[in-house]
């Protein structure tokens, strides 16, 4: 029973570190964009999953799994801001959520004609 128990609690901790690491190599490798500067928008009242869909279409993430897994992790599910956005450099995920989590968004100029 003891080594039973002993496998079980080895098993976990191997697993739990597999994981962060993996999370840790996500969260530090930088994505693959397509073209820069990207340009991208977040609409109002979206949720995570429903933001990381829409970095996946605009070329951004390959899964948008792992930056819902990663975000989710992070405890900070709530603070991603809508708006219009641009990277004008390679970035990670875990810069991406820092800059859609301050709304660091670009601001668009609009001219009226009389």
């Amino acid at each position: 029973m003891l080594k039973t128990i002993k496998r079980l609690v080895i098993v976990t901790v191997a697993a739990t570190l597999l994981g962060a690491g993996w999370m840790a190599y996500y969260a530090y490798t930088p994505l693959k964009v397509p073209s820069l500067p990207a340009e991208f928008t977040l609409k109002h009242g979206s949720s995570l999953k429903s933001v990381s869909r829409q970095l996946t279409e605009a070329g951004l993430l390959q899964q948008p799994w792992s930056f819902t897994l990663l975000v989710r992790a992070l405890g900070k599910a709530g603070e991603i801001k809508a708006g219009n956005y641009q990277l004008e450099q390679s970035i990670t995920p875990l810069q991406l959520f820092y800059k859609i989590s301050r709304g660091d968004s670009s601001q668009s100029e609009i001219t009226f004609i009389e």
